[in-house]
């Protein structure tokens, strides 16, 4: 008896086998109504943004998405899993546009859902594909884990179905050293990302 293995990217993820059968036709209805289903599931929600981004990456429908809803978290958060695709396609030197691209979109779409991990996935394979060197990610992931002064990390799992102004603040972006007072990201000091 032999045991037939599954290739297809969706695995046993049966919604994610038909939403991407809309998504080949450029439908992005489908991946709406998934990603909203999925809500604050974050490995399941990452793992279907991973392979609807490698469909995406030849396709438009994140494309599209995204412009039909730019205040869409979920729209947001596949393309920039998307662009950042396209950017490590690309390669280091000439992906660097569609990487600073796909940075901006992980910072629309937190600031859309702040809870969302998503996007600081992406942000950490962008700096892993484009960052200098090792311990400019390692200052960039420390920085990510810690929370921005004076605001706690959620404790509770929201959905962008809440209403905006009940979301916690995102946790803080590179900014160099530590403050006692809140402010605004500077440069980062290592200049490695110099589109923060």
């Amino acid at each position: 008896m032999s045991t037939m293995f599954d290739s297809h990217p969706a695995r046993d993820d049966k919604a994610l086998r038909r939403v991407l059968e809309d998504a080949a036709m450029g439908r992005w209805e489908g991946p709406r109504e998934m990603l909203i289903a999925t809500g604050p599931d974050w490995d399941r929600r990452i793992f279907r943004l991973q392979v609807l981004a490698e469909a995406g990456a030849r396709l438009r429908f994140a494309d599209t998405w995204a412009e039909a809803e730019p205040h869409s978290p979920h729209a947001l958060a596949l393309l920039a899993h998307v662009q950042a695709l396209r950017a490590m396609i690309a390669g280091r030197d000439s992906g660097q546009t569609q990487m600073e691209e796909a940075w901006a979109t992980c910072r629309a779409a937190l600031d859309l859902w702040p809870q969302d991990v998503a996007p600081l996935v992406v942000m950490l394979a962008l700096l892993r594909t484009h960052a200098p060197d090792h311990s400019t990610l390692s200052h960039v992931w420390e920085e990510m884990k810690q929370p921005t002064p004076g605001t706690e990390r959620p404790t509770t799992r929201s959905s962008p179905t809440s209403s905006p102004a009940t979301t916690a603040p995102r946790a803080r972006r590179c900014g160099g050293p530590r403050s006692k007072s809140p402010s605004p990201p500077r440069a980062c000091p290592s200049r490695c990302c110099p589109w923060w």
